[in-house]
């Protein structure tokens, strides 16, 4: 499979301490996929709740130790690069606009890059793909 043509670090919203809510901007290295159900992501955008920025305090099983500490599990992006071995049958090919929702225990997407399991994506409907850009038809 031909490697996409991508940056060897990435903009990353992260917690500076695991244990406060404080946001810091930094630069990362792109994630790479290394599983076949993995899927590189190009984050179109994200948001995030405060409770994600206290659950390693709260809730400890939400942050095992190698999580990487960025929040954001909910995001649309565009595929950019699915794992290797991924077989033919994927649902997932590069180019196509999707929906995520990564598990809590992962690191989310508020930063250019994510890794997403195919099994947390679903393909964005044709009717919506430019929905922002342009107005809806009256009824």
């Amino acid at each position: 499979m031909a490697q996409p043509n991508l940056p060897a670090s990435m903009r990353a919203v992260r917690q500076r301490d695991k244990l406060t809510p404080e946001l810091a901007l930094a630069q990362t290295p792109v994630p790479v996929p290394s599983q076949p159900a993995d899927v590189l992501v190009e984050v179109a955008a994200t948001a995030l709740c405060y409770s994600e920025l206290t659950w390693a305090r709260q809730n400890p099983r939400f942050f095992p130790p190698d999580k990487e500490p960025v929040p954001g599990q909910d995001m649309p992006g565009t595929v950019v690069q699915v794992g290797p071995g991924s077989s033919s049958s994927s649902s997932f090919k590069p180019g196509d606009q999707v929906f995520c929702r990564i598990d809590a225990t992962r690191a989310g997407g508020l930063r250019d890059y994510t890794l997403a399991l195919e099994s947390e994506l679903a393909l964005k409907p044709a009717c919506l793909i430019g929905f922002a850009r342009r107005e809806l038809p009256r009824r």
